[in-house]
């Protein structure tokens, strides 16, 4: 082969094959530059937002309060309204019905 007018012989194709690091090399270098950061942050984050947490779960917590039983009176104030409710839907229902059966 001539290039200007000097003779040059072929050089073979794989004379300069590129140097790669071997696999583990690169994959550790993977690992490093792209997965520990991330992992880093999510790590960070994570203990800050717990910190954050626990901090205002403590300082909130109500005082446990004892609760007292119904009065007779009450639990028969409750029946007579829940009475009274159900005589309000059946007189509605039934009210509905004959509207219905007008029609």
């Amino acid at each position: 082969m001539q290039l200007n007018g000097v003779s040059r012989g072929i050089m073979p194709r794989n004379w300069a094959v590129p140097h790669q690091p071997p696999f583990l090399a690169r994959f550790l270098g993977k690992v490093v530059l792209d997965v520990l950061p991330a992992a880093l942050a999510s790590v960070i984050g994570g203990f800050l937002f717990t910190q954050y947490q626990f901090g205002h779960v403590v300082a909130a917590r109500p005082m446990a309060e004892r609760a007292t039983p119904a009065s007779a009176e009450m639990i028969q104030l409750v029946r007579d309204e829940h009475a009274m409710i159900i005589d309000y839907l059946k007189t509605q229902t039934a009210a509905e019905k004959t509207r219905l059966a007008c029609q």
